[in-house]
């Protein structure tokens, strides 16, 4: 699976689990598998616990050198953020990517 196929995936898990009134982050776990994995925390933004809860692990891989991206429901768009965005319908954490 492609890093490609992986996002349309995830943004079809952010449509179904809008009617439940759950925001998701997702979380890159080994992009050098064969298939790469993720790790997806739910989270209501009405339930303070769970929001502080994902805020901490986003920040906590953003500190490991990864990048976020937001993901925003019936669009493409994939934009990059910096911050947690509690108004973001999903959040997709991955590697951050090297120049050379």
């Amino acid at each position: 699976m492609t890093l490609v196929q992986l996002i349309k995936s995830l943004e079809e898990t952010v449509e179904a689990s809008e009617h439940l009134g759950e925001k998701m982050l997702f979380i890159q776990t080994d992009m050098a598998a064969e298939i790469p994995g993720h790790e997806e925390m739910k989270y209501n933004p009405e339930d303070k616990s769970s929001l502080e809860r994902v805020k901490k692990r986003f920040k906590e891989e953003l500190a490991k050198g990864k990048t976020a991206y937001r993901l925003m429901k019936g669009t493409h768009v994939r934009e990059l953020i910096r911050e947690f965005d509690e108004k973001a319908d999903g959040i997709l954490v991955v590697a951050g990517l090297v120049g050379g």
